[in-house]
């Protein structure tokens, strides 16, 4: 069959004549009652037939947890209102990149009046003061409004967010967000600096004097945030000071050690409270589960065996050494560093100071909501953290 180019018939003028448009209507929905989620609500409203709302599979298939990639941002947070009481409590926000929801769980300290627990449960949060009785959905948060500084409104709650695990802030760089996104902010201090007379010349003037003597390129953190904001003034985010750092930070190598030693230090005195000492017997079951001899295991593997030997170390302790030991590019613990994190002869640990416990321990569980930098830890790492200034001239120019 042949198909062959034919001349249309032209619309007629006639009066009586109505011509019909072929494109059909856009199909508007009736007003979201604010009833259930709006989605449900919409799939009931196209079919007769009562059912599920149609998820984005390909986001679920993207953005799904896949292993150790949990596609899920977590921040700290704290609740801002005038109650001062509240001043004082401590939420974790997750954001779940494969279907936009958010969750809000609260971490009460002890005696403190407060349940803690779920805060909210996970569901999609709309935006403040949008109308919600209109034919199509109303706008909701997304993840390019989860950064450090920016204040959420969740249900007539306002949350400021403080500060983001090393998941959040490691995804958001890789992906460019535009909170996170170094060549961004590089143009946006550049800009300034090419604004002011002499901008550059004098920032470099006034703040060569706070590097460090016996190490000519480093300078503190907090002369160097001091320094920005100073000549940003309001035009950097908190979240973006926080990726300057990160990403010209001059002591790679120690940014993880102390607490490594921390967590060994407690998992030293919950092993010695159990009077456990069964190191042969638990290297002979690491062999054993090493069937290919390559000396590493998965993390739910390492975890059955330590828990099938009765290590006396609750589920938060054992997550965060395990957390802290060493792996493979494939995210399989080295067998060989677990047992010398369990090396208590040869490498004895360190005196653990109050301090250092509850910095370690008030944080610690559950790792997965709470493997975040509060405001206190933010200002130790100030003073022990140093910024390469050297090659933050180095970009510049």
């Amino acid at each position: 069959m042949f198909v062959y180019a034919f001349t249309p018939l032209p619309i007629p003028h006639n009066e009586g004549t109505e011509c019909i448009d072929a494109n059909m209507a856009e199909r508007q929905l009736p007003p979201w009652n604010g009833y259930g989620s709006y989605d449900d609500s919409a799939e009931n409203c196209r079919t007769i037939e009562p059912k599920a709302p149609h998820k984005d599979f390909m986001k679920f298939l993207h953005k799904d947890r896949v292993g150790f990639n949990s596609h899920t941002l977590r921040f700290a947070a704290r609740l801002i209102n005038d109650n001062p009481e509240d001043a004082r409590r401590y939420f974790i926000i997750k954001y779940f990149l494969c279907d936009d929801t958010i969750g809000v769980f609260e971490l009460c300290e002890r005696n403190s009046g407060f349940k803690g627990g779920k805060f909210f449960r996970r569901d999609k949060m709309y935006l403040p003061g949008v109308e919600f009785f209109v034919p199509k959905e109303p706008p909701s948060y997304t993840d390019k409004d989860m950064w450090v500084g920016n204040e959420l409104v969740i249900n007539k709650h306002r949350f400021r967010l403080v500060a983001a695990d090393e998941y959040a802030l490691r995804y958001m760089e890789v992906n460019e967000y535009p909170m996170a996104n170094v060549p961004l902010i590089m143009d946006k201090i550049r800009r300034t600096l090419v604004s002011q007379e002499n901008g550059y010349k004098n920032f470099v003037a006034k703040y060569m004097e706070a590097v460090l003597p016996y190490q000519k390129e480093l300078m503190p953190v907090r002369c160097f945030k001091q320094a920005l904001k100073e000549i940003m003034c309001e035009k950097m985010t908190e979240h973006e000071f926080l990726t300057i750092i990160r990403h010209f930070r001059g002591d790679l190598g120690k940014e993880r050690s102390p607490r490594r030693e921390m967590i060994r230090s407690l998992v030293f005195t919950e092993l010695t409270r159990g009077l456990w000492d069964d190191r042969e017997r638990l290297c002979e079951g690491l062999k054993h589960a090493d069937e290919a001899g390559c000396g590493v295991l998965p993390v739910h593997r390492l975890r059955q065996l330590l828990r099938a030997h009765r290590l006396p170390l609750n589920v938060d302790l054992m997550d965060c050494m395990l957390q802290v030991l060493q792996k493979d590019e494939n995210c399989n613990i080295l067998c060989d560093d677990l047992m010398s994190f369990l090396d208590f002869q040869t490498r004895p640990v360190f005196n653990l100071t109050e301090d250092d416990y509850q910095k370690v321990v008030r944080h610690a569980p559950p790792v997965k909501d709470t493997e975040v930098c509060t405001n206190k830890k933010i200002k130790i790492l100030i003073l022990t953290s140093f910024i390469n200034v050297f090659y933050y001239f180095l970009l510049k120019n």
